[in-house]
């Protein structure tokens, strides 16, 4: 969990940049790529952990992100949109497992650092095969692989 979305998405794009700094000197099968999903709303916590709709949503938007990027949800876009000098691209709503309404979502382009850009839209045939479209509680939480 995170104080602010800001702080959520900038842990998950660090987060990024050193693997991808550390696996430059690895051959490929002993590369590390994580995937991050940042969402933010109300959550339950008691001693078995942390619970809840934004919980599900932050692990969902993980599960679909492409490995080395965040996705993050419309909320949390609103947010960080002019607060962080990364591009963000519009994936559209998605639909996301055991979430009842689909989710606007947004995949974090931080190649674009230093340059402020609008959301954008993929264009269809530059979907990944098989992907859908595509498109970290009161603090954000920043959900990646156990």
């Amino acid at each position: 969990m995170f104080e602010t979305a800001t702080n959520a998405v900038k842990f998950g794009v660090e987060l990024h940049r050193i693997a991808e700094q550390n696996n430059s000197a690895r051959p490929e099968d002993q590369q590390l790529r994580f995937r991050a999903g940042v969402h933010m709303g109300e959550i339950l916590v008691d001693d078995r952990g942390i619970h809840g709709d934004n919980v599900n949503i932050a692990a969902r938007l993980q599960e679909i992100a492409e490995p080395g990027r965040v996705f993050v949800s419309g909320s949390v876009y609103e947010q960080i949109r002019n607060r962080l000098r990364f591009g963000f691209e519009f994936l559209g709503p998605q639909r996301l497992k055991n979430i009842a309404d689909p989710v606007p979502s947004y995949c974090v382009r931080s190649e674009v650092a230093g340059a402020a850009m609008a959301a954008t839209r993929r264009p269809p045939e530059a979907q990944p095969a098989g992907r859908p479209p595509l498109a970290y509680h009161p603090s954000p939480c920043c959900h990646l692989p156990a």
